[in-house]
């Protein structure tokens, strides 16, 4: 073998461990790619869960506050037939008033 063939060999031997040193290096990548993609699936995962207790969490939110709005309204109904009945009240104790002050002026004995 002359010593250019030998040169070629050991170049060629070179070259083929630099490949194979590039595939190995290629697959650690890959493998970590991969990793990172499953944690980041967990984590879209993990939010996406998180975002629907957030959402059920306003929902019972609104919810509460729809039910204290119709009570409220439900109370002020309630209040506005108080102060109705109360004016009514009070406008029929001045006719009794009146009225016994009439009759105190007709007949002062009684």
């Amino acid at each position: 073998m002359t010593i250019e063939a030998e040169r070629l060999i050991e170049e060629t031997g070179a070259a083929v461990k630099q490949i194979e040193d590039l595939i190995q290096q290629s697959n650690a990548y890959a493998d970590e790619v991969i990793l990172s993609i499953g944690e980041v699936k967990q984590l879209v995962e993990r939010g996406q869960l998180q975002s629907d207790q957030t959402r059920e969490t306003f929902d019972g939110i609104l919810r509460t506050l729809e039910n204290s709005m119709d009570e409220i309204q439900r109370v002020e109904k309630e209040l506005d037939a108080l102060v109705k009945a109360i004016g009514e009240v009070g406008a029929t104790t001045s006719t009794v008033a009146v009225s016994a002050a009439k009759t105190n002026i007709v007949s002062p004995n009684y």
